[in-house]
């Protein structure tokens, strides 16, 4: 036999506010670990699901603008066929919506270049992320080399 269970209102009511307001910055935070994660296994499968299908893309090393899912899948065959890696560095999240942020950082690429040198290349990003359905997705990317501080 079955028996109902009654929660108190109140109760109900707290968990619905808990769900509702989920630390977006936690969320997005766990986002560029799962993107940092997929880069460094040059998995670019992994990498898909985390833009949205028209986010757009400039990347570090690309000349030009890039969108969806191809200009994305194209943009990180390189440095996966390479089996460059990413160390992430600092953020910064600010909130510019209930469902949008936009997530500053640095970042290290490394790696071997053709001749057999090891490369360091410093860098700072810019994620501009939407909540699309339950899911916080990339919808923008902007990352470049780091310059050197000027004197």
């Amino acid at each position: 036999m079955l028996r109902a269970v009654r929660y108190p209102a109140f109760a109900v009511a707290m968990l619905a506010v808990s769900i509702a307001h989920a630390d977006p910055e936690a969320e997005t935070a766990a986002l560029l670990q799962r993107w940092a994660a997929a880069f460094n296994a040059g998995d670019v499968e992994q990498m898909l699901p985390l833009y949205a299908p028209d986010a757009t893309l400039l990347g570090t090393g690309s000349p030009e603008m890039l969108s969806k899912e191809e200009g994305v899948r194209s943009y990180f065959a390189r440095p996966f066929k390479r089996k460059y890696q990413v160390r992430m560095g600092g953020t910064v999240t600010t909130r510019l919506a209930d469902r949008v942020l936009v997530v500053i950082g640095d970042f290290e690429f490394v790696g071997t270049r053709g001749d057999g040198s090891d490369f360091v290349t410093p860098s700072r990003y810019t994620f501009v992320l939407a909540k699309q359905g339950a899911e916080w997705r990339i919808v923008h990317h902007h990352s470049s080399p780091r310059p050197r501080p000027l004197h």
